[in-house]
Parts: C-alpha cells; structure tokens; sequence
C-alpha cells in the first residue's frame, strides 16, 4: 500500500521505498521487528537500541545464553535510508546477518533478514511495521 509523506504532503510514495519521492528528505523507518523462530515471541523497537543478552533470553529461551551482554545495536541510519545492525565492541560471539559477520559499520536490515549468533545459534526474523 502505498504511503503519504507527513512532512510534505506527498502522495503515494511506493511501499517498499523508504525515503519519500517528494524529494523532501523524509524517511519512513518504520517499526523493526525481531521474530524468534523457534519461540515465535516478538519484540518491537521504533528508537535505537542496544540489544543483550537479557532481551534475548525472554526472546528466544535457551539460545539466548550465548549472547553477550550487549549483543548489538539496531540503528536508524540516515546514509542508507534504513535500519541497521551494528556489531556490539562487548561481544564474544559473532552476530550475523543471512550467514554474514555483520559489519563494524552496520548491515542494512530488509524485510527477512535472519539475524543469529554465530551461523545458527538463536535464529531471528527482521520485520517492518508501518502505521
């Protein structure tokens, strides 16, 4: 569906365009969720946060015990128009996104991103909400 920019006015900017075509600078985040796949719990985050392992152990149970402290950061980035994933200095683990080590600098975050620590370990599902 097709969205309505709320500094401009712009009408029908595209569903999966995060930065309105009005050319006024405008983007839509949205409101990132993280899905357990194995608990199908969800958590909700419209501001930046930094995300340990206490969040994730009410997330996905067991598998959250191989998460550090603080695992890492969910960034609004407006260089990339999007969510980011930012590899916390704290952890011991790898965080990965789709397989891959995310990067010091952030990994752009989509709609089915897989989030994990490690290759497999505490599997999460990226989704967006929009109001």
């Amino acid at each position: 569906m097709s969205w309505n920019c709320p500094n401009c006015g712009t009408k029908d900017n595209l569903p999966n365009v995060s930065v309105c075509h009005g050319m006024c600078g405008y983007t839509r985040y949205g409101r990132l969720v993280l899905v357990s796949t194995e608990t199908n719990k969800e958590a909700r985050f419209n501001i930046d946060a930094s995300i340990g392992r206490g969040l994730l152990a009410k997330l996905v149970g067991d598998g959250g015990r191989f998460a550090s402290e603080e695992q890492f950061l969910l960034r609004r980035c407006p260089d990339q128009s999007s969510w980011v994933i930012v590899p916390s200095a704290k952890a011991i683990n790898d965080t990965q996104v789709n397989g891959v080590v995310i990067e010091a600098s952030g990994t752009k975050l989509v709609d089915g991103s897989r989030v994990t620590i490690g290759s497999d370990t505490m599997p999460l599902v990226v989704r967006f909400e929009y109001d």
